[in-house]
């Protein structure tokens, strides 16, 4: 009995890594029409990301929030 039921694991296990296999792996794809709507940029000092809108620049880079802004300009000093 104990065999049996090995013998339908590893089976099952074989078919289940086969499929993967096989099948190609769906890739995330924009509807029609669909445009993007802001860049996500990464904040330099803590590494949070937030739309380009809603960041806060400073010569090319964007931050998330005023206080990761001042304190990256502290260090540059």
């Amino acid at each position: 009995m104990l065999r049996i039921i090995l013998f339908l694991v590893i089976v099952y296990l074989i078919v289940r890594v086969l499929k993967k296999l096989i099948r190609p792996r769906k890739q995330f794809t924009r509807p029609p029409g669909q445009t993007v709507i802001d860049q996500m940029k990464a904040c330099p000092k803590c590494g949070t990301y937030n739309p380009s809108q809603q960041a806060h620049p400073y010569k090319g880079l964007y931050f998330c929030d005023r206080e990761c802004l001042k304190a990256y300009q502290k260090e540059a000093v």
